[in-house]
């Protein structure tokens, strides 16, 4: 009965005693600083979009030190951040995207080196390095190169939606 249930299969693992030090290296040089402060501005702009969209507001002026404009009307405002959004969705993809592209090839290289081994188990094989290192990869990815550019494309419809 028990022979029954273990199958002879050949499971593809992958290991690498300098992985987790690669991955390091692979977070901590993604980008320089320029790339950074695009980043950070992205994420401004289209969460103060966002919040204006969902939070329904209409201003009646704008104060702003040095810089004052009377009646401001919602078409302008969001008008304004429309413009400011695409600018710095544009300037994150330009400047990021070198850094994107060459941290999946190191990824894709730092992962190419891999034991095949040969073994009896059941129909559930669990590896837990591999499952710990792939999602910090990827989830990085996603919050320092897709989610700026989700949020940054939702600010943008916003804006249009309400600016028209």
């Amino acid at each position: 009965m028990v022979k029954y249930l273990m199958k002879k299969r050949t499971i593809t693992t992958r290991y690498n005693s300098e992985e987790a030090d690669g991955l390091d290296s692979i977070i901590g040089e993604s980008y320089d600083n320029f790339v950074r402060l695009e980043r950070r501005n992205l994420l401004a702009t289209s969460s103060i979009t966002l919040i204006s969209y969902f939070g329904d507001v209409k201003p009646a002026s704008f104060n702003l030190s040095l810089f004052e404009l009377p009646g401001l009307s919602v078409n302008m405002l969001f008008t304004i951040l429309l413009l400011t959004c695409i600018y710095f969705f544009i300037a994150f993809v330009i400047y990021a995207y070198p850094s994107f592209r060459e941290s999946k090839q190191s990824w894709k290289e730092l992962t190419s080196k891999t034991v095949q081994i040969t073994s009896e188990y059941n129909w559930y094989y669990f590896d837990r390095e591999v499952l710990l290192s792939d999602s910090r990869y990827y989830l990085w990815l996603f919050f320092n190169y897709i989610f700026p550019v989700v949020l940054g494309y939702l600010a943008i419809l916003a804006a249009i939606l309400k600016a028209a």
